[in-house]
């Protein structure tokens, strides 16, 4: 049986959920609970299997939102989507590596979607195609993709793996992101200052190759001062109702 190796942050916040999921608790996801020896280790490493139930129903937190083809899934996507920073197809590899694997991956996953009946399109419904090209993908393997390592991919190849990384930003903050007919089973976040800081915190748990990239540097930034301001604009508020409220007091008396 197949396993997907997935190395854990420890500090990991868990983003907004689908309303269909469970809610947020102390486990990092349903079944995975760390020990009081492995909250003190800077990163874990766990073996879920593939064909599990573990990885199906973690999966099923955001996996509806990436739609495939039959027979296929997006489950990497889903996981990373919770968890950033978790690592499945690039565990072990160099950039250089992960540029390589991925593009004998995306290559036989084009034969595959050919043989089960129909060529490959960027535009499909739902971007169901794309999803199930890059399904097996975690944020590393999309990265190379997006950023064109070693030049191995071509234009259409790596605006279909940034889409696909900043709808999984997205759906992790709080905004909907996906098919139009499931955005009512997504629970958005409350505000926009929600959205702001869960975005540039999952920023903060992606890897540091991204970390290095103009993308991730400009998306930083962004979010980060949208909700230095957002805060900054409700503590003003806050203080002024609250000045209104003595002033009109100092009145009555």
């Amino acid at each position: 049986m197949e396993h997907l190796q997935m190395r854990l942050d420890s500090t990991l916040n868990l983003p907004h959920l689908p309303s269909s999921g469970p809610q947020k608790t102390s486990t990092l996801m349903p079944g995975i609970q760390l020990s009081a020896n492995a909250r003190q280790q800077p990163e874990l490493s766990v073996n879920i299997s593939v064909e599990g139930k573990l990885l199906s129903g973690s999966a099923s937190l955001y996996g509806a939102f990436f739609p495939t083809r039959l027979g296929f899934n997006a489950d990497a996507l889903a996981l990373n989507t919770a968890m950033p920073q978790a690592t499945s197809s690039s565990t072990g590899l160099e950039m250089p590596e992960v540029a390589e694997k991925a593009r004998h991956e995306m290559d036989a996953m084009y034969k595959a979607m050919f043989d089960s009946g129909a060529e490959f399109s960027f535009n499909s419904n739902e971007g169901q195609d794309e999803n199930t090209l890059f399904g097996s993908f975690d944020r590393r393997s999309l990265l190379a993709v997006a950023e064109n390592q070693s030049g191995l991919f071509s234009d259409d190849e790596q605006r279909s793996a940034r889409r696909i990384m900043d709808q999984q930003r997205s759906l992790a903050s709080g905004e909907y992101s996906g098919p139009t007919r499931l955005k009512h089973s997504f629970e958005s976040a409350k505000n926009i200052l929600d959205v702001h800081s869960l975005a540039a915190n999952f920023l903060d748990n992606v890897s540091a190759e991204e970390k290095a990239t103009r993308a991730w540097s400009h998306n930083r930034v962004t979010f980060g001062s949208l909700a230095l301001e957002r805060a900054d604009d409700n503590s003003m508020t806050s203080v002024s109702k609250l000045l209104t409220l003595l002033s009109g007091r100092q009145s009555q008396i």
